[in-house]
């Protein structure tokens, strides 16, 4: 949650903007793709 702006003191507010692509189904590579010009790091996220 931390890396994704899920809490107050989060580094960055993307939550959003990665929640809405995830629920129209938006294969995980294409929402890299557009993520990547606001944070960079976001693509080397694993779970």
């Amino acid at each position: 949650c931390y890396y994704l702006g899920g809490l107050e003191e989060s580094a960055t507010g993307i939550l959003g903007e990665l929640s809405k692509p995830l629920s129209w189904s938006l294969p995980a590579d294409k929402i890299c793709e557009k993520l990547k010009k606001k944070d960079a790091q976001i693509c080397d996220l694993r779970f």
